[in-house]
């Protein structure tokens, strides 16, 4: 675990992560192919089991991100949302409020259709609520779905400034 320079500013608490989390419209994903660092920006849902939060995402069958996961799992992840510009007196004293999630985990490419389909619903109800309709068959099975199990995690918020 990662300890947090800005403890004054670290969200610990599982609710608020996940207001944070369903804030949030993208997930930057990192890889590493073993010479050079990858990040792409994804669609994503999210549950929590025992604790422990799983991001899953849907992708082509074949591409860049999915050579680098079969070669090394290991990937990160950011989400970040702004709350707004904080004004100050000179140029350095200027900053930003925000609101963020960091872990790190392992991705699994799901192969059953039922946990592929589960893992599309949490995508789908995190965009569109339980509004979606079912998934038709065909569309299913040309989708490749991952899930990264959060293995570690940190959130961070800086709030916007009251008077």
């Amino acid at each position: 675990m990662y300890q947090m320079r800005r403890a004054d500013r670290e969200v610990t608490g599982q609710a608020e992560i996940t207001a944070i989390l369903a804030a949030c419209d993208t997930c930057r994903l990192g890889l590493y192919d073993g010479q050079q660092p990858y990040v792409v920006p994804l669609s994503f849902g999210f549950s929590w089991e025992n604790d422990i939060l799983t991001l899953y995402f849907h992708c082509a069958p074949k591409g860049r991100k999915l050579d680098i996961l079969r070669q090394t799992p290991a990937a990160c992840f950011e989400v970040s949302r702004p709350l707004g510009l904080i004004p100050g007196e000179t140029a350095c004293r200027w900053g930003t409020g925000f609101e963020s999630v960091i872990g790190w985990g392992k991705v699994e490419v799901l192969e059953d259709t039922k946990a592929k389909e589960a893992a599309l619903a949490h995508l789908m109800r995190h965009y569109a609520g339980d509004s979606f309709g079912g998934f038709e068959p065909q569309a299913l099975a040309g989708t490749t779905v991952l899930a990264l199990r959060a293995d570690t995690l940190t959130a961070k918020r800086r709030p916007l400034l009251t008077e």
